[in-house]
């Protein structure tokens, strides 16, 4: 009985294969495409494009501060402004 079960199930699916194929081998190429363009006739004239040009860059010189060098240790001189003090 299971023999004859797959017989008719085998050629059911070889008929209905072949049905598929031939239904999809018919149909047409679908193309996509996107929308045409608008035709603007021979009065319109096309906006000239925009050229932005940079504006001109002004290199300003850093700021020199001006300080004092280093200048070595003298316990009786007192600091950098400061002289010899005596009390």
């Amino acid at each position: 009985m299971k023999k004859l079960l797959k017989f008719p199930l085998l050629l059911a699916l070889l008929v209905a294969g072949t049905l598929l194929t031939s239904c999809a081998g018919s149909t047409q190429a679908v193309v996509t495409t996107r929308p045409v363009r608008p035709y603007y006739g021979p009065r319109y004239y096309r906006p000239a494009p925009v050229i932005v040009r940079p504006a001109p860059v002004i290199v300003r010189p850093r700021a020199v501060i001006v300080h004092p060098g280093p200048r070595y240790y003298r316990p009786y001189g007192g600091g950098y402004r400061g002289g010899w003090r005596r009390y």
